[in-house]
């Protein structure tokens, strides 16, 4: 089946998907703390806003653009918060990205975006990055991109992974393989013109009646334009 951002029109994402990935959350808010950002931000994937809600919730009335192609860009409403109900590649040909921009964000986002190209997942990953280029391209010198990702942990095998698929269907309302997954390594050489300045991660849990999953990893990455 084709895989496209319109999935997540069926998912309940504030009362459901959000809390169950409150750890790639709570490290978008601590880089977005730490790192003071403010001005002009780009969303990629926002879902219903989060970054805007994060900055708003810190008194923060930083001008939020957020690319969303499913309905819940609309789900939230904030002061100086700019939905774009398309896709990356929409807002590109298009021209809506704004000339100038202070930060990029992307949370559990990026796999996603390859994934609605289509093809292999090398393929997607490539077509990805250069839309993301497109975007960079615009981030003011010293700006951000802030990149909030999920991995299996190394030693995870097959059937610990379809086990926890399953689980995550019944939690989230999906999943995905490991080779559909970023690694850092992946993006650094797939953002080679910006510099790693910082990683970390936090364990994400997944819960379905008497099943547990401890195998995913939200890990942060911030690059810097330099």
């Amino acid at each position: 089946m084709k895989q496209t951002w319109k999935k997540f029109d069926k998912i309940d994402y504030l009362n459901k998907f959000s809390p169950n990935i409150k750890p790639t959350h709570k490290l978008l808010e601590y880089a977005l703390l730490k790192y003071k950002i403010k001005g002009v931000i780009l969303d990629i994937g926002g879902g219903p806003g989060i970054t805007a809600g994060i900055l708003r919730g810190h008194k923060n009335n930083s001008l939020v653009y957020n690319i969303e192609p499913s309905k819940h860009c609309f789900d939230v409403k904030y002061k100086n918060y700019k939905p774009l109900n398309m896709s990356l590649k929409q807002a590109i040909k298009k021209k809506k990205l704004p000339q100038k921009i202070d930060c990029l964000v992307a949370c559990s986002s990026l796999h996603e975006l390859a994934l609605s190209n289509n093809r292999t997942s090398e393929e997607n990953k490539r077509i990805m990055f250069e839309q993301i280029h497109e975007a960079i391209k615009r981030l003011k010198k010293d700006g951000l991109f802030i990149i909030c990702e999920i991995e299996y942990k190394k030693k995870a095998t097959n059937k610990q992974i379809k086990k926890h698929i399953w689980i995550a269907e019944h939690t989230i309302g999906h999943d995905h393989p490991r080779e559909e997954l970023l690694t850092i390594l992946e993006l650094k050489n797939g953002l080679k013109k910006l510099k790693l300045i910082e990683t970390c991660r936090k364990l994400q849990t997944h819960t379905y009646k008497n099943n547990i999953s401890k195998l995913i990893w939200s890990k942060l990455a911030v690059f810097k334009k330099i």
